[in-house]
């Protein structure tokens, strides 16, 4: 029920206070549909398991470089040389993983050569950064076939600079964006 009122020459629709009370009860106090029902609480699990899975898949943080193995330093040392230059030498530790991947030994036949971080070595050269790496199992591929050390040997180097999660890691991206 409404009452149309003429003010200034315009009409108005007025609803009574009683009326306008007795309309937002009703709106208030209506049980909500079947849709809203449901699509709540599947909105709510989809976003629980979407954050549960974006927690448990590990997404690390990598460089690749071309790689020269230029010496072997005995034992399982090996120094490599990094085609990247020195201002790069801030993002390699000791301990990170390195896996050694050879152009003459396909890695999809042979597999990779694991490796660890012994030291980074400062050099006064500008581009060429060198590691000492060291090989647990020498120039042994995961696949279990040995490869021959020749000095020069070329690989292609995957450094693994920090195992992050992929939520940590969306996380850590969007703060960069907002500093």
């Amino acid at each position: 029920m409404s009452i149309i009122v003429k003010q200034n020459g315009q009409m108005e629709n007025k609803i009574p206070a009683n009326l306008q009370l007795y309309t937002m009860k009703g709106i208030v106090s209506r049980n909500p549909g079947t849709v809203v029902r449901i699509a709540l609480p599947v909105f709510l699990a989809i976003i629980v398991i979407l954050a549960a899975i974006t927690w448990l898949v590990r997404y690390p943080e990598v460089v690749k470089a071309t790689t020269v193995i230029t010496g072997k330093s005995g034992g399982n040392l090996y120094d490599i040389q990094l085609g990247m230059p020195q201002a790069d030498m801030h993002k390699f530790k000791a301990g990170q993983h390195v896996r050694l991947q050879f152009a003459d030994y396909p890695n999809h036949k042979m597999g990779y050569v694991p490796g660890v971080i012994d030291h980074v070595v400062d050099s006064s050269s500008g581009y060429d950064l060198k590691l000492r790496v060291l090989l647990p199992g020498g120039l042994m591929t995961n696949r279990h076939h040995a490869i021959q050390y020749r000095p020069g040997m070329r690989a292609e180097s995957i450094i693994f600079i920090r195992d992050l999660r992929l939520l940590q890691r969306m996380l850590s991206s969007s703060s960069r964006i907002f500093h």
